[in-house]
């Protein structure tokens, strides 16, 4: 059975939702796969000059009329493409980045759980009905009847309990090299940063920077000082935000492209996440691809990723010392850090990879194609 798809996310490039629909839609045209893209908000001038021409409503209308799967990653207007998708039949599949179709409006609900299938009321961070509000999700979802996939086992539980349907699991997975990066290219890729080939470097990233709330971007400062004091040699990254600049052994790095992000993860050590609330990120998986060991925090589908102790170390949540202290051990001790990564490397070759997500991803198309 031939199989076509179109990916329709909220941003063009930027986010995990848009990293996963442009790494599926290589993988996917690599299988021979027809496979496009169509997107709410354009972020480059081929995107803009795309939109202009044709709107990403006509383009998910041409791709339905042709027979594709419309495979849903992310969007601003939940409600209206969800009605707009059940009044064509669209042959749909959702993967869930977050939370905002599960619950009342949230990207993640860290001041409640909604593990019993309910948002409470009134909303801990001041949704208006946020009950009324899933249970609207929910109807709309059922309206449409899609596949749901989610990429974490933490958030497809919950899902499954708030939509009451079946939800299917579907690991992220990145573009994962056939070697991991030696001494070499590790000193190669800090010569290219201006760091010094010995220095010890940990790495800070997120969409958004210091101002990322979900990635706990406000404690980034504090953190990078805790774990200064304990390895005063240490150098710093801190990417994703909107300017680049160097404050002594700390380098601060704009939103990056996926080819410049590898470039600067090569160069890390020590991925450092902080995070309040994660699906199953992707700068996790990145990490591990380009050889960095991984200090994170121990919340949703991140402990999925990593084991504490095996391929990583993990710290309970917004205990932002003691996240500290896992990573300035790191940085200290590069035996121990390199046997982590070489762990979470070959272990994430065979779990994480991108071409065994495009394959999971098939499947599901094939499903719903009936």
């Amino acid at each position: 059975m031939s199989v076509s798809v179109i990916h329709h996310t909220l941003l063009e490039l930027r986010g995990g939702a848009s990293r996963v629909a442009s790494i599926l839609n290589d993988e996917l045209a690599a299988m021979g796969v027809e496979s496009s893209h169509s997107f709410e908000v354009a972020e480059s001038r081929d995107g803009e000059a795309g939109l202009l021409s044709r709107p990403w409503p006509a383009r998910l209308e041409e791709a339905i009329a042709a027979g594709s799967v419309v495979h849903v990653h992310s969007t601003s207007q939940w409600h209206e493409l969800l009605a707009f998708l059940a009044a064509r039949q669209a042959r749909t599949v959702i993967t869930l980045h977050d939370f905002q179709l599960v619950a009342g409006g949230c990207v993640a609900p860290v001041e409640c759980d909604i593990s019993a299938g309910r948002c409470p009321d009134p909303c801990p961070r001041g949704y208006p009905d946020p009950e009324g509000e899933r249970k609207l999700r929910k109807r709309l979802v059922g309206n449409l009847d899609p596949v749901i996939a989610s990429p974490s086992e933490w958030l497809r539980r919950q899902a499954a309990s708030s939509l009451e349907r079946k939800v299917v699991l579907v690991p992220n997975g990145v573009p994962w090299p056939q070697t991991m990066p030696d001494a070499a290219a590790k000193s190669a890729a800090k010569k290219a940063l201006g760091i010094a080939q010995a220095a010890r470097t940990v790495l800070f990233v997120a969409h958004g920077g210091r101002r990322a709330a979900y990635k706990a971007g406000h404690e980034w400062d504090f953190i990078w000082r805790l774990i200064k004091e304990q390895v005063p040699g240490a150098v710093g990254i801190m990417a994703g935000g909107k300017s680049m600049e160097r404050d002594g052994d700390l380098l601060r790095l704009p939103y990056l492209e996926p080819e410049h992000l590898a470039r600067v993860l090569t160069a890390a050590d020590v991925l450092c996440y902080p995070t309040l609330a994660d699906n199953h990120p992707l700068a996790v998986l990145e990490a591990m691809a380009h050889g960095a060991a991984v200090a994170a925090s121990a919340v949703g589908g991140v402990k999925e990723q990593v084991a504490d102790g095996v391929n990583g170390l993990l710290a309970p949540p917004e205990e932002w010392e003691t996240l500290a202290t896992h990573t300035a051990e790191l940085l200290a001790r590069p035996p121990r850090c390199r046997e982590l990564s070489r762990t979470a490397f070959e272990q994430g070759a065979k779990r994480f990879n991108a071409r065994r997500m495009a394959e999971d991803y098939r499947t599901l198309y094939g499903r719903v194609l009936g």
